[in-house]
């Protein structure tokens, strides 16, 4: 884990802020389905068009649905800036995933200068939802 200097005496309330959301969820944001709830491709034009519609006209789960897409190049040309602008659109309507993968962003500095600070007021809106984060971070 890295390092939280600038917090201070807030090191350790950042420290297991961090660790909270890095083991205890097991909702992922990339889960891709069509209006119909069945399974369908990642890389599937139809469907990646849809989440593109459904984001563009300020649905927060399509918006993050697509931040994923950017941030791992599925469907589209991976560009972190990009996965920034949508995830930051959805967890400012308050959707928990997105505010967990945004603080994430910020964390490791992904499209965005590296910020523990802001990782952390994300991290914090996220647990304040009452959501716990996925696993994999």
């Amino acid at each position: 884990m890295k390092e939280v200097k600038f917090l201070g005496k807030h090191k350790r309330t950042m420290n297991m802020l961090v660790i909270l959301a890095m083991f205890t969820c097991t909702n992922v944001c990339l889960g891709i389905s069509d209006i119909k709830g069945e399974s369908v491709s990642r890389d599937d034009k139809k469907t990646i068009d849809q989440i593109k519609k459904s984001a563009e006209q300020g649905y927060a789960y399509a918006q993050c649905n697509l931040g994923g897409m950017y941030h791992e190049g599925k469907g589209v040309k991976q560009d972190y800036k990009e996965a920034i602008n949508w995830f930051k659109k959805s967890a400012e309507q308050g959707f928990a995933q997105a505010q967990y993968n945004l603080g994430v962003m910020y964390y490791e500095g992904k499209g965005v200068k590296q910020d523990y600070k802001e990782a952390f007021n994300w991290f914090k809106k996220q647990h304040n939802r009452g959501i716990l984060a996925p696993k994999q971070y």
